[in-house]
């Protein structure tokens, strides 16, 4: 029996997420990601902020370290060039998580009076 290659296995997981340069789908790799990274995390809601940038920068550290994760994962990412405000696949990955996590807050949190999208 052959052994899966660990890119083999995360695209297998995913089911129909393609690791090909012109594949703009792989949002289900970095929700997966998210899930399983922060599934036994602490609860982020009674953090402060610092705590809660280090947790969010270790996890873009780790998908970065990852590099199966990230063959896969930069067909996403605009090329270097177009790039903006976040030039390196560790600062693209903690901006996205970062404003994932702070979006889902906004919008399942009751205490959240004026939501960032009304």
């Amino acid at each position: 029996r052959r052994r899966m290659s660990r890119t083999d296995w995360i695209l297998g997981r995913l089911g129909g997420v393609s690791s090909t340069a012109d594949d703009k789908s792989n949002g289900n790799l970095f929700v997966s990601a998210m899930r399983s990274f922060f599934a036994n995390a602490i609860r982020m809601a009674k953090l402060e902020a610092d705590p809660v940038q280090r947790v969010i920068e270790a996890f873009a550290e780790a998908l970065v370290a990852d590099s199966a994760f990230l063959s896969c994962f930069q067909a996403s990412m605009l090329p270097e060039a177009e790039r903006q405000t976040y030039r390196t696949p560790d600062e693209v990955l903690f901006g996205l998580a970062y404003t994932t996590l702070m979006l889902n807050t906004d919008m399942h949190n009751k205490q959240v009076a004026q939501k960032m999208w009304d």
